[in-house]
C-alpha cells in the first residue's frame, strides 16, 4: 500500500487540467470533465467528472464511465481532506444513470438543497455511480467488480479531498447484495470502508464480519428480494415473506437454505458485535420514525394484494398490516444495542412498512429533486466516520484431510447456517486456507473438490460463534481441514511440535501402547461425571508391517477392505490406548479427537450400559450438481418422447433444461436415462436444485476446462462450458472435422431452453455466435456421423416414432461477410452494367452475379421480396407447368448463400381464386403469362399449387431451361437512378428482345429486388431475410433499370437472357400501361398479409370466402402477401384484367399506405411464416413462431418503418397470446435489421407486465432497464421517445396522460427502424399480437407517420414523472 500511495502522490504533482491519467495497481484510470454540474454555475459550483479504465474495466462497465459528482468544497484536490465518498451501486439489469436518478433526481436546480454541506445535509461529499461487470453484480470479493471499486477508491484518494475515514458503500438490490459480500474482513476493500448500506437486498447465508457501521433499508412487502423468510420443516425449504414476482413460479433466492434478509441479517451482523438478542425472534423496538415514501391507500392495498405466500393463502405475513390509514411516517428506525467494548459501528434497520421493492420515492421538492432517502443516507454516513478493525495477528494450520464437518454439516440447510459461509467460486485449497486466514471470525475451514461428480470446488468457513463440533469422512472430495486462531501477543516459537494429523493418532506398533511417552500431565478422555469404559474398542487401525499407514475406522472412509487392499492388518485398539495418546498431542488436537472420535464411544456416566461398537461411516452424498442432472443423461422431451421408444407417449409435465442442466428433478425412465420435470412423479427421482448455479453461469475457469482447438476454442461460452467434453464434444474426424474455420461438435442440447430451444443445428450454432454450415445424425455414438447431412433447420427425429432426440452433430462456421461471389451464383443478370446509361462502359467485371441493382424505388416499392407464388389469381391458370424439375439443384442458386429449393416438387400456380358465384363459365383461353415465382424454401407440407394433372409443356412466360454455365461476367453496379422523366413512347431503337416493338415499356413499374454484392434476385427466389443472412443489401429496381441493364449486356446475347427475359417481359412490357393497385400517393406494405386464396378452387378471403368454405369446395387455404398480390396484379395487366375493378380497391385497402418505407420481416431465427395484416383503419395483427428478444441475438417478427430524426413511436398494445410467460409484444427502435442489432424495446409480456430493455452494442447482451410488473389483461398505450441517443419509455391508460417507465442512453445511428415487435418463445406454437393506432411522430419534419394515417395523441407535455423503479 505504501508503494501505491507514493505513486499516487507522485502523480498529484502533475497539473493535468482536462485529463488525468494515473496508474493504480498496475492499471490506468483516465479522468475527464470537471465542469459545473448541469444547472449550476460559478467558481464554487458542484462539479462532475467521468472516470474510465483501471482494474476490472471489463464486461458492460466500459459502456458507462464512472460519474463522480462533488459538492463545491470537494472539487479541489488540494483542499483539506474532509469530504465523504459515497460509492453507489445500481440494481440488476440497471445502470448508473438510473441509480443517479433514483437518488439525486435531476439535481439541476440550484434552489434544491442537493449540494448543501452542513451537517444537517450530510456534510461535504462526493458520490460516484458505477456499472457492474454484468447485468448483476458478481456477488463475491476477489472478482472484477471488487477490483474495480477498490481501485476507484484508491484513485479518488489521490484526486479529491476524500477523508480516508469517510468512505461509504451503498447498493440497491443486486448492488446491495454485492455490498454484503464485500463487507467481510476476507475482502480487501472492506478495510477502506467506514459505513455500508443497502436498500432492498439480502439473500446471503452468512453475516458480513466487518466492524463498519451498517445500515439496512428494506420494504416489508418487497416482492423481489423478500424482507423475511422462515424455515418450513415440512418441505425442507425457506419460504419468503412475499413470493418473487420477478420470476413467477420461481424463487428469487435458493430456498434450500434459510436466507438472511432485513431484520434477520441485521441481527446476525449485530450478533457478531456482541448483540445477545434472538436473531429469529423479535427485534429491538423502533427508536423513531421517518417519512421516505410518497404513497396512498390505493397503492398500499395493491402492494399488500401482490404479496403472496408460495405455500398458503391468505399470506400469514400480511397479518397485522393495514392500509386503512397510511402513516405519514411509515419508516421505523431499529437500532441494535451493541456493547461499548466491541469497538464496532452501529447496526441499523430502516423498516419501511407496507412498501415494495421500488426505491424510496419521496422528493425534497415538488419537481424532480433529490430523495429524502438520499439526504438521510448522507447523514447516516456523516455521523459514522471512522474505521474499526479487528486486533491481533492471524495464523492457520492444516489439521487433517479426508473429512468434512458434520455438525453443523458442511451442506447445512437450517437456521444455523447464518454463522458460516460456503464459497462456490471454484477456489483452490490454498485460496480456501487464505480466505479463512483473512476472515477475522473464521476458526475453521474445510475445502472440498466435487468436480469429478459434476460439482465444483468449495470452501466451508465456520465462524467462532458456531465452530464445527463433529466430522464425517469425505475422502471422495479430497477434503482438507484447517483451524485458524487470533493471537494478541507477539508470536513465540512453539514449545511443542505442531499438531499431528488426527487421521493418524493411532499406535505406531501393534502393541496397545501410545506412540510416545506423555510429556505432560495425562489428559482425561472423559469429563466428570463420565468415566472411561475399560476395554471398549475406540477404533480400528491399519497396520502394515506393524506400523500404522494412517487409516482409521473413525475417519469415515477406511475399512477392513481398504486396509487389505493396502496390504495391512485391520487391528483394534481400546479406549485406554486412545486416552494415553491424547497426552502426546497439543490440547486443540486432543479436544478435537475427544469430541469427534473417541469420547462418544469411550465415556459413560456411572451405572450406564456399555456403549455399542462403532459403525463405520461411508461417504456422504456427492456435493454440488448431481451427475444425473445434466444432458444427455437427463433431458426434457415434452410431449415428443425420449427418442425412439414406441411405447412412450410423452412427458407433459416435463421442464426444459437450462444451459444443459435440469434445475428441478430428474426421474429415471430407463437404465441410465432420466427426464427433467417438477411433477410428483419427477420428484420421486433425483433433486437437481443444486444445479441452479451452474444453469445460471455454466462457464468454468480456464484452468478447469477440457482441451479445445481451432474455431471452437475461440468462444469461451462454448469451449468453457461446464459440459464441454461430455454433452458437447469436439469432433476432429468425419466429413467436416473441426479446424480454424469450422467448429464441429456433438451436442446434446436439443430442446434446452437457453442453448437450443428450436432443436436444430441452426439454433445451436446461433446461440454461440456462429453461422450454421450443416447438421448430421450423430449415429447414436457421439462424433460418429456421415452422409449428406440433414441441414441446419431440420429437427432430428421429426416424423419418426417417439419424436426428436436430444442430440445432433453440428457443423458451425464463423459469421463473416462473403469475400467473393460464388462461382455458380444463379442470379446473374448482365455481364456488364452502365453507370448511367445503356451506352456507358461497365466499371468492372463481375464474377457471377449483378453486385448491385438499381436503387430507385418505385411508388409501389416493396421492401421485402415475395416469398412464394402469388395466390390471388382469380381468373387465369397456366397453360402448362413443368412436369418435372431436375433432381439436382439448379445452378441458379448458390447453395451456401441462398435458401435450398426442394427439387422434388414442381413450381406451379393456382387455377382461379374467385367464388363460384362470380363465374358464369370457365375461362375459354389460357393466360399469356403466369406467375414465375419459384419457392425459396423447402415446403413443410404438400405443395398447395400443384396442378391435378401436370401439363406437358412449359408456360411461355417461364424460361424453358436454366443456364448450364455461369455467364462470363456480371456487373458490380447497376444504374443508381432511373430517368427523371418517363418517355411517353418506347425508344425507336431496334427490337432488343426485351419488349416487342408493339409493346410499351412500363418505365416506372417495379421489376424486382436485387441482393447487392452479387447474391441473388427476388425473381429467382431470394428474400430479404436470406439476403441479409448472406451479408447482402436488399434493393429494389424498376423496369427502366432492368431495360438499361438488359441493353448494356447485349440483350438476348447475354448468357442469362433465357432466365430473365420472360420474367422482365411479363412485368415490364404491355400494350397498355399497367398501374399499381395502390393510388399514386400511396406505397405498398411489402411483406404484409394481403389475404387468403382458395387454391385449386374458386375463392378469396377478400371476397368473403372462409377457410371452411374453401375446404368444403375441395380447395386448399393459402395465405398470400401484399408483395404476391402486387406481382400478380402487374402480370395480369392491372385494371385491364377482367376482375381488376373488383380487386383493385380490395387489394388497396389491405396493402396500400400513404406512409413511406413500411415492411414486415422475420428477424433472426423467427419463422418466415410469420406475418402482419392490417385490420380495418386502426388495427394491425401480427403472428410469429420465434425465439425471444433477449441475450446477444433476437428472434421475432418486426413490422417497421424508417425514422431519420428525433421522434416518438407509440401504439395501443393488446396482451399477446400467452404461449410462454415471457412472450413479448410491443414497441421497438432498432439500428438495423440484423438479429444482433442495437435496440431499445418496451414490451407487453405474457405474465410479467411491461418490460423495458435494450442492447448497447451489436452482439452484446440485452440489458434490462426497468419494468412495471403488474400482470394485466387489458390493452395499454405504450410510447418510446428518442432525443438524440436518449430513449424515454412511457405508458398510458388513455393516450392522454403518460407516465414514465424508464430512460436509457443507447448510441444509435440517426437513421433507424421503428415499429412493432412480437415473439412467441415457443418454436412450435405461434403467438399473435394485436395493435391499434400505431404512429410515429417525426419531430424534425413535423410529420405523423402511422400505417394507415390514424394517429394517437402523444404529447410529451402531458408526461408525468415518477421515481418508481423496480429492480
Amino acid at each position: 500500500m505504501s508503494q501505491l500511495l507514493s505513486l499516487k502522490s507522485a502523480f498529484q504533482l502533475a497539473a493535468l487540467a482536462s485529463s488525468i491519467l494515473v496508474f493504480v495497481k498496475g492499471q490506468g484510470f483516465a479522468m475527464t470533465g470537471g465542469e459545473c454540474h448541469e444547472g449550476h454555475s460559478g467558481p464554487n459550483c458542484p462539479r462532475v467528472w467521468y472516470v474510465t479504465g483501471g482494474p476490472g474495466w471489463v464486461g458492460q462497465r466500459p459502456s458507462y464511465p464512472v460519474q463522480m459528482i462533488c459538492s463545491p468544497s470537494c472539487t479541489d484536490a488540494t483542499s483539506a481532506k474532509e469530504c465523504s465518498l459515497i460509492v453507489a451501486m445500481h440494481g440488476i439489469f440497471s445502470n448508473p444513470n438510473d441509480q443517479k436518478w433514483l437518488m439525486m433526481g435531476t439535481a439541476t436546480d440550484p434552489n434544491y438543497d442537493t449540494f448543501l454541506e452542513d451537517n444537517d445535509h450530510g456534510g461535504p461529499f462526493c458520490i460516484s455511480f458505477h456499472k457492474s461487470k454484468g447485468d448483476a453484480w458478481e456477488y463475491k470479493c476477489g472478482g472484477d467488480d471488487e477490483a474495480h471499486l477498490e481501485g476507484f477508491v484508491e484513485f479518488a484518494f489521490g484526486h479529491f479531498p476524500i477523508d480516508p475515514n469517510a468512505v461509504n458503500l451503498h447498493g440497491f438490490s443486486s448492488g446491495g447484495i454485492q455490498v454484503h459480500h464485500m463487507m467481510s474482513t476476507g475482502c480487501s476493500i472492506e478495510s477502506l470502508i467506514s459505513a455500508a448500506s443497502s436498500y432492498g437486498s439480502g439473500n446471503v447465508v452468512a453475516p458480513p464480519t466487518t466492524k463498519a457501521a451498517y445500515l439496512l433499508a428494506h420494504g416489508t412487502h418487497d416482492d423481489i428480494v423478500a424482507y423475511d423468510n422462515v424455515w418450513d420443516a415440512t418441505t425442507g425449504t425457506a419460504v419468503p415473506s412475499c413470493e418473487c414476482t420477478l420470476f413467477p413460479g420461481q424463487s428469487c433466492f435458493n430456498q434450500s437454505y434459510l436466507q438472511l434478509q432485513g431484520e434477520r441479517l441485521a441481527g446476525a451482523i449485530a450478533a457478531l458485535r456482541g448483540y445477545i438478542g434472538d436473531i429469529w425472534g423479535s427485534s429491538p423496538a423502533p427508536s423513531y420514525r421517518m417519512n421516505l415514501i410518497n404513497d396512498d391507500t390505493a397503492n398500499c392495498n395493491a402492494i399488500i394484494n401482490k404479496c403472496f405466500s408460495p405455500i398458503e393463502s391468505p399470506n400469514p405475513f400480511n397479518t397485522g398490516f393495514s392500509c386503512d390509514s397510511v402513516d405519514a411516517s411509515e419508516t421505523e428506525v431499529i437500532e441494535y444495542p451493541i456493547p461499548n467494548n466491541s469497538d464496532s459501528g452501529p447496526v441499523t434497520v430502516w423498516r419501511i412498512n407496507l412498501h415494495n421493492h421500488d426505491y424510496p420515492n419521496k422528493r425534497r421538492s415538488s419537481g424532480y429533486g433529490p430523495t429524502e432517502f438520499f439526504f438521510q443516507l448522507k447523514k447516516f454516513f456523516n455521523n459514522n466516520r471512522g474505521r474499526q478493525t479487528y486486533p491481533g495477528s492471524r495464523s492457520i494450520s492444516q489439521i487433517g484431510t479426508g473429512y468434512l464437518c458434520s455438525n453443523p454439516p458442511w451442506d447445512q440447510t437450517s437456521p444455523e447456517w447464518i454463522n458460516r459461509i460456503v464459497n462456490w467460486d471454484g477456489l483452490s485449497a490454498d485460496q480456501c486456507k487464505d480466505r479463512c486466514l483473512q476472515e477475522a471470525r473464521c476458526v475453521e475451514a474445510f475445502y472440498l473438490d466435487a468436480t469429478p461428480y459434476g460439482g465444483t470446488r468449495g470452501c466451508a468457513i465456520y465462524y467462532d460463534l458456531l465452530p464445527c463440533s463433529s466430522t464425517v469422512g469425505a475422502s471422495w472430495a479430497n477434503a482438507v481441514h484447517w483451524k485458524a486462531s487470533t493471537s494478541f501477543e507477539p508470536s513465540q516459537p512453539p514449545s511443542t511440535p505442531p499438531p499431528m494429523d488426527p487421521l493418524t493418532p493411532i499406535p505406531t506398533v501393534a502393541t496397545p501402547s501410545p506412540v510416545a511417552s506423555p510429556t505432560a500431565q495425562p489428559l482425561s478422555m472423559c469429563s466428570p461425571p463420565e468415566n472411561i469404559i475399560p476395554g471398549a474398542i475406540a477404533g480400528y487401525t491399519c497396520l502394515v508391517n506393524g506400523v500404522s499407514n494412517g487409516q482409521d475406522s473413525n475417519d469415515g472412509t477406511s475399512t477392513a477392505t481398504t486396509c487389505a487392499n493396502a496390504g495391512g492388518d485391520w487391528s483394534s485398539y481400546d479406549c485406554s490406548t486412545a486416552e494415553d495418546y491424547l497426552s502426546s498431542v497439543d490440547q486443540g488436537t486432543a479436544e478435537w479427537l475427544k469430541t469427534n472420535w473417541w469420547g462418544p464411544k469411550c465415556c459413560e456416566e456411572p451405572n450406564a450400559s456399555p456403549t455399542s461398537q462403532p459403525v463405520t461411516l461411508g461417504p456422504t452424498v456427492t456435493p454440488g450438481c448431481p451427475a444425473e442432472c445434466s444432458v444427455p443423461t437427463c433431458v426434457w422431451s415434452g410431449t415428443d418422447g425420449p427418442g425412439w421408444d414406441l411405447s412412450w407417449t410423452g412427458d407433459e409435465d416435463g421442464t426444459q433444461t437450462k444451459n444443459g442442466f435440469c434445475t428441478n428433478y430428474c426421474k429415471a425412465y430407463d437404465v441410465g436415462k432420466y427426464l427433467c420435470g417438477s411433477s410428483a412423479w419427477h420428484q420421486t427421482g433425483i433433486d437437481c436444485s443444486a444445479c441452479a448455479i451452474l444453469a445460471m453461469d455454466p462457464i468454468i475457469p480456464p484452468e478447469d476446462r477440457e482441451p479445445s482447438v481451432g474455431l471452437c476454442a475461440t468462444v469461451a461460452a462454448l469451449s468453457g462450458h461446464a459440459l464441454w467434453g461430455d454433452a458437447i464434444k469436439q469432433c476432429t474426424g468425419g466429413p467436416q472435422p473441426s479446424d480454424n474455420t469450422k467448429c464441429t461438435v456433438y451436442q446434446a442440447f436439443n430442446g434446452d431452453e437457453i442453448v437450443n430451444p428450436e432443436r436444430t443445428c441452426g439454433s445451436f450454432c446461433s446461440h454461440f455466435g456462429f453461422s450454421c454450415i450443416n447438421g448430421y445424425d450423430d449415429g447414436e455414438d457421439g462424433c460418429l456421423y456421415g452422409g449428406p447431412g440433414i441441414g441446419c433447420n431440420d429437427i432430428l427425429g421429426v416424423g419418426s416414432v417417439g419424436g426428436p432426440t436430444p442430440d445432433h452433430v453440428c457443423v458451425c462456421g464463423s459469421v463473416q461477410e462473403p469475400t467473393a461471389v460464388p462461382t455458380k451464383s444463379p442470379t446473374m443478370s448482365p455481364t456488364k452494367a452502365p453507370t448511367n446509361s445503356p451506352t456507358a462502359s461497365p466499371s468492372k467485371s463481375p464474377t457471377a452475379n449483378p453486385t448491385k441493382s438499381p436503387t430507385k424505388t418505385p411508388t409501389n416499392n416493396p421492401t421485402v421480396a415475395p416469398t412464394k407464388a402469388p395466390t390471388g389469381n382469380p381468373s387465369m391458370s397456366p397453360t402448362a407447368a413443368p412436369s418435372k424439375v431436375p433432381p439436382t439443384p439448379s445452378p441458379i442458386l448458390a447453395p451456401t448463400l441462398l435458401p435450398t429449393i426442394d427439387t422434388t416438387v414442381s413450381p406451379t400456380t393456382a387455377k382461379t381464386y374467385l367464388p363460384t358465384s362470380l363465374l358464369t363459365k370457365a375461362p375459354t383461353s389460357s393466360p399469356t403469362v403466369s406467375p414465375t415465382r419459384v419457392p425459396t424454401d423447402k415446403p413443410t407440407t404438400s405443395p398447395t399449387h400443384q396442378p391435378t394433372n401436370p401439363p406437358t409443356s412449359v408456360p411461355t412466360a417461364l424460361p424453358t431451361r436454366t443456364p448450364t454455365a455461369k455467364p462470363t461476367a456480371s456487373p458490380t453496379k447497376l444504374p443508381t437512378k432511373a430517368p427523371s422523366q418517363n418517355p411517353t413512347t418506347q425508344p425507336t431503337a431496334s427490337f432488343d428482345g426485351f419488349c416487342e416493338p408493339s409493346s410499351t415499356l412500363l418505365w416506372d413499374n417495379y421489376a424486382g429486388h436485387s441482393c447487392l454484392d452479387g447474391l441473388g434476385d427476388s425473381n429467382l427466389g431470394m428474400t430479404e431475410t436470406s439476403c441479409s443472412k448472406a451479408g447482402g443489401q436488399w434493393s429494389s429496381y424498376t423496369c427502366t433499370d432492368a431495360k438499361n441493364f438488359w441493353v448494356s449486356v447485349g440483350g438476348e446475347n447475354w448468357e442469362g437472357a433465357s432466365l430473365f427475359q420472360g420474367i422482365w417481359t411479363a412485368r415490364c412490357c404491355s400494350e397498355e400501361n399497367v398501374e399499381s393497385f395502390c393510388p399514386a400517393s400511396n406505397n405498398l406494405l411489402s411483406g404484409f398479409r394481403g389475404g387468403h386464396s382458395c387454391v385449386e378452387s374458386l375463392g378469396d378471403s377478400l371476397l368473403g370466402m372462409t377457410q371452411s368454405d374453401c375446404i368444403a369446395a375441395g380447395g386448399t387455404w393459402a395465405a398470400y402477401t401484399c408483395t404476391d398480390a402486387d406481382n400478380f396484379w402487374m402480370q395480369v395487366g392491372g385494371v385491364n384484367w377482367e376482375h381488376g375493378t373488383l380487386f383493385q380497391p380490395l387489394y388497396a385497402s389491405k396493402c396500400c399506405t400513404d406512409k413511406p418505407d413500411f415492411g414486415t420481416l422475420a428477424i433472426g431465427s423467427a419463422s418466415e411464416s410469420g406475418f402482419a395484416e392490417l385490420i380495418g383503419d386502426e388495427g394491425l395483427l401480427m403472428q410469429t413462431t420465434s425465439g425471444d428478444i433477449w441475450g446477444t441475438s433476437d428472434s421475432f417478427q418486426f413490422s417497421y418503418r424508417r425514422l431519420q430524426a428525433d421522434g416518438v413511436v407509440y401504439a395501443r398494445v393488446h396482451k399477446p397470446t400467452v404461449t410462454h410467460a415471457w412472450v413479448k409484444s410491443g414497441l421497438m427502435i432498432r439500428e438495423n435489421l440484423d438479429s444482433s442489432s442495437k435496440n431499445v424495446a418496451l414490451l407487453y409480456t405474457g405474465n410479467h407486465g411491461m418490460i423495458c430493455h435494450g442492447r448497447y452494442a451489436p452482439g452484446s447482451s440485452t440489458t434490462y432497464f426497468n419494468a412495471d410488473w403488474i400482470n394485466r389483461g387489458d390493452p395499454i398505450w405504450l410510447a418510446i421517445v428518442r432525443t438524440g441517443n436518449k430513449f424515454d419509455f412511457y405508458k398510458s391508460e388513455d393516450a392522454s396522460t403518460w407516465s414514465p417507465l424508464a430512460s436509457s442512453n443507447v448510441a444509435m445511428d440517426t437513421d433507424v427502424y421503428v415499429g412493432l415487435a412480437l415473439t412467441s418463445l415457443v418454436g412450435t406454437a405461434p403467438s399473435t399480437g394485436y395493435y391499434e393506432n400505431f404512429g410515429v411522430d417525426d419531430y424534425a419534419n413535423s410529420r405523423k407517420l402511422g400505417f394507415k394515417g390514424i394517429d394517437s395523441n402523444f404529447d410529451p407535455v402531458t408526461v408525468t414523472k415518477s421515481t418508481s423503479k423496480e429492480d
